[in-house]
Formats: C-alpha cells, structure tokens, sequence
C-alpha cells in the first residue's frame, strides 16, 4: 500500500513541478500590448526560462550567463519602456515582474527593486489574481542590495 502511495505521489509531483517552474506560461499573451519589443521580450523569456527561473552559483548550462542576464536586461528595458504607454496593464506589469525577478537570478543590476515594484503594482490593480506571480515578489529577501550573493 505505501508503495502505491508514494508511486502516485511521485506521478502528481511530476505532473504539477514542470508548471511552477514555468512562470512564464501564466503570462497571457493576448492580454498583452500587441507591440513588437513586448512579444519579442515574451518569446525571449520564454527561451531564457530554463537558465534564469533561479539563482545559482554553479552555472553549468551551455549558454553563456552573461548572454542570458544581457538579454534579460535588454527585455527589462524594452518592457519598462512599454509599461509607461500602458501602465494599467496587468499582463504587462506581470510579464515585466517576471522578467525583472529572472534578471535580478543574474544579477543584473536594478532588477530586484522593480520586480517588487511592478508586481506591487500588478497586485493592487488585481487583487484577486491568484496566478503565483503576482505574489512571488514575497518570495524575495528584503533587502535591496544583490551584493550579498556575490
């Protein structure tokens, strides 16, 4: 009986870990601003999720970690760019949290505080959002220097 147990513990935890790894897809696309650098930034994330969903000091991927966080960074200022034209935008300000909270896993500089800004943001513009994003900002240390993990 517990081996039953802990098989079909084992097929849930399998079937539910791939989805909260992947933030990116509770990101609605068509909610989003149809603009180019906005939907290149969400299809860039998408690609750069696996490297930069969390920090680690070992990196062992085949992709460079400074490209990774180049790339985050470049994102992050096209999407704070496009929230100032639609800053009422909850997808927007939920896909900019996102890849805020990516980028500051890199270490890219500024990242931490506007992660907690706009997904402050996106939580008082939709306080019923019950998507992990929009509380994943808690998850943070509170502190706004990165020079701690370096």
């Amino acid at each position: 009986m517990r081996k039953i147990a802990a098989l079909f513990f084992a097929f849930l935890l399998s079937i539910l870990a791939p989805q909260a790894i992947a933030d990116v897809d509770a990101i609605h696309s068509d909610r989003l601003p149809q603009e180019t650098a906005v939907l290149a930034a969400l299809d860039d994330v998408r690609q750069l999720e696996p490297y930069s969903h969390s920090w680690t000091n070992n990196w062992r991927f085949e992709i460079a970690k400074e490209e990774v966080a180049t790339r985050l960074g470049k994102d992050l200022g096209f999407l704070t760019l496009a929230l100032k034209n639609h800053p009422d935008n909850a997808e927007l300000l939920l896909l900019t949290g996102l890849v805020a909270h990516y980028a500051y896993n890199l270490d890219v500089d500024g990242s931490y505080d506007i992660t907690l800004n706009v997904l402050a943001q996106a939580q008082k513009l939709v306080p019923s959002d019950v998507r992990p994003l929009v509380s994943s900002h808690a998850s943070l240390p509170d502190h706004s220097t990165q020079s701690w993990r370096r």
